[in-house]
């Protein structure tokens, strides 16, 4: 036996000391402590930001640009990455180019868990993407490098990204999630 292994299988351990089984995403108790810490320890972009900016504040603010009935659900948008890592999409794109559709299975599988943990409806209103899209836009424009691509992401609202420090981001995440349900 090694870490990340045992007699009933391979697991991540998360920051309140549960184990994730992989095998078994969909018995896996949720947490929100452990989402809201691994997000708010992940940077956005795979890290090529100007400055930190993290996976939680990201969310919260996503949560903030939708009506209140489905801030919940945008709030946890890209909980899955509490428990996997996310590659940039051009990536994901490339490898369902090739046929490599297993770990876009795993995400769903771990994201429809997380929905019925916290009870909101998966998959989730277009709404939600749509905010996510928007603030992508503003993201690449207030924390990226110059590049060709910026030319077609036009944020539709002026919002300054704080670019908060992780562990208060993680606040700020648990509050939105309190004022969510």
């Amino acid at each position: 036996l090694r870490a990340g292994a045992d007699f009933r299988g391979f697991f991540i351990r998360t920051f309140t000391g549960k184990q994730l089984y992989w095998d078994r995403v969909e018995d896996h108790d949720y947490d929100i402590r452990d989402i809201a810490h691994a997000l708010s320890m992940k940077c956005r972009w795979s890290g090529h930001t100007r400055r930190f900016y993290s996976v939680a504040e990201h969310s919260f603010m996503v949560a903030f640009l939708v009506p209140q009935k489905h801030r919940l659900s945008a709030l946890l948008h890209d909980a899955a990455e509490a428990y996997m890592p996310d590659f940039p999409s051009p990536l994901k794109w490339y490898l369902k180019s090739l046929g490599f559709n297993i770990l876009s299975e795993l995400e769903k599988r771990v994201d429809q868990s997380i929905a019925k943990k916290f009870g909101y409806e998966f998959p989730r209103d277009p709404i939600i993407k749509e905010a996510d899209l928007e603030l992508l836009a503003l993201e690449s424009q207030q924390l990226m490098p110059e590049g060709d691509e910026k030319r077609y992401m036009l944020p539709e609202f002026d919002i300054r990204l704080t670019c908060l420090p992780p562990r208060d981001a993680e606040l700020a995440f648990l509050d939105a999630y309190e004022r969510s349900k």
